[in-house]
């Protein structure tokens, strides 16, 4: 087991803490990196951040602000992209999104046989959610809900039945200190720039340079830089900006290059004098999803499709086999009224036969059904690459969040297990053990009181493409829970 920091808070702090842990993280991105941009207000309450800032996190559950990263050479660096401070930040993506839909032009989400696909997504200040979701939940806290990252697994993805269809909370504003009672707005975010680039540079050396796509917020549309422009109209909310990576020669820094108009609000349908605040773009397929301000311009379902170029839109659609079709943003539980989303990212890790551009699958690990189905399955689990620079050495890391019934806090174990066998045969091998509830740990302070464990990966088997599957198992002597089998290739 990993554990590598202390926090500095008291013992009656921390127990007052956790006996209020009553939810957890969970899903296929529960604490994935991130790349994210806050809005003014949590700018100003966070010194570290302004809202041009991009911070990018690494995969994990972390109290405290992401220290500043600067990425081995000659991998690019987001904490250098030449956005002014005068501008708000409020969309965000690397063109890596992969939206899955019929291949029609009526935006209905459909995954591809084999796959599993989800949409992560922030919410506004605003928004109350359907009632009876995570997301009316989270909403209904002092915080509110605007720092967190919420995940939705597509109806038609090959994972348990327990989290497709549902909205999940992939991370809690306190999970990466974007805290605030009442503040913290996380409004633009990508797990690729995290998962990628902080994560696994090593594996960001082999696709071609990044461009970052963004937009500003229509309220600080006017700080926008003149040389950005090539008509007065893009000086909009609504334009979606760009600018791509440009590496350095051998051993030296990179750079990202000029910021240029990528696409202009006709380009989606919508009216200049609006705003995207939220944007997935999958340059592979050339598809799209946003989300408009609903209060700059004419109601609007909260989450859209387009392809690029066509200058149309649609609603984002359940297909029609799904016992409740319709929009795919209310079973996301956002509902009418002030609810809206403020920031998108889509995510299909693909198949052998048809693999994500960047091999989602050697990054991000799939969950398969349950090893023993008698036994319950509370345990929430994530599996990721990681590479350290300082050793040069890649890891399998694996986060689980959860506790065996009868109710959280009750003193007992967990254990992870792995395999290199199909993971409901195994055999598993036992790695870490450790026991719960542990003041002393890093992660005591979380709902869930989450558990990592840690292993090198042999240079012999790094992109050899071996299925390793993680397991993880808790006790007390109120019961055992498990998690899915969890499985990534090396």
């Amino acid at each position: 087991m990993t554990t590598t920091r202390r926090h500095s808070l008291t013992l009656p702090t921390l127990f007052a803490l956790a006996a209020s842990a009553t939810a957890q993280s969970g899903g296929p991105t529960m604490a994935v990196g991130q790349g994210f941009s806050v809005d003014g207000a949590t700018a100003a309450a966070i010194p570290a951040l302004n809202f041009a800032t991009v911070a990018v996190t690494a995969t994990g559950f972390d109290a405290t602000l992401p220290a500043p990263y600067s990425p081995p050479l000659p991998i690019a660096d987001f904490s250098i992209l030449p956005i002014p401070a005068t501008v708000d930040v409020d969309a965000l993506s690397i063109g890596l999104d992969w939206v899955v839909t019929d291949g029609t032009n009526t935006g209905t989400a459909t995954v591809p046989p084999g796959s599993w696909a989800a949409v992560t997504y922030s919410v506004t200040r605003a928004t109350a959610g359907v009632p009876g979701t995570i997301v009316a939940s989270e909403a209904s806290k002092a915080e509110g809900a605007a720092g967190d990252v919420f995940a939705y697994v597509l109806p038609g993805s090959t994972l348990p039945p327990p989290i497709v269809g549902i909205p999940l909370r992939g991370q809690d504003s306190t999970e990466i200190s974007v805290f605030l009672p009442g503040q913290g707005n996380l409004d633009a975010h990508d797990l690729y720039i995290g998962l990628i680039y902080r994560d696994n540079p090593q594996l960001a050396a082999m696709l071609p340079p990044p461009t970052c796509f963004f937009s500003v917020s229509d309220a600080t549309k006017a700080a926008i830089p003149a040389g950005w422009l090539t008509t007065p109209a893009d000086r909009s909310g609504a334009t979606i900006f760009s600018t791509t990576w440009i590496p350095g020669p051998l051993g030296s820094a990179g750079a990202w290059g000029p910021v240029t108009v990528a696409y202009r609000a006709i380009d989606f349908g919508i009216g200049s004098g609006e705003d995207i605040d939220g944007i997935a773009i999958d340059l592979v397929r050339g598809e799209v999803l946003f989300s408009t301000d609903l209060a700059l311009g004419p109601p609007r379902n909260p989450l859209l499709w387009s392809r690029l170029g066509t200058g149309l839109h649609s609603i984002y659609v359940l297909p029609a086999w799904v016992p409740n079709p319709g929009p795919v943003v209310t079973a996301m539980g956002i509902s009418g009224g002030p609810d809206d989303l403020d920031g998108v990212c889509a995510l299909d890790p693909g198949t052998l036969g048809n693999p994500h551009p960047a091999d989602l699958d050697r990054m991000i690990g799939t969950w398969s059904q349950p090893v023993a189905p008698t036994l319950p399955t509370d345990l929430q689990s994530i599996v990721v690459r990681r590479f350290d620079p300082a050793s040069t050495t890649e890891f399998v890391t694996s986060f689980m969040t959860g506790w065996p019934p009868p109710a959280p806090q009750v003193p007992g174990f967990a254990l992870c297990a792995v395999t290199i066998a199909p993971p409901q045969l195994g055999p598993y091998v036992t790695l870490g053990l450790s026991f719960r509830p542990d003041p002393a740990s890093q992660y005591f302070v979380f709902e869930g009181h989450p558990e990592r464990c840690e292993w090198p990966i042999p240079p012999a088997f790094s992109l050899s493409g071996v299925p390793l599957s993680v397991l993880w198992l808790a006790g007390s002597n109120g019961g055992l829970s498990l998690s899915h089998p969890n499985t990534i290739s090396l």
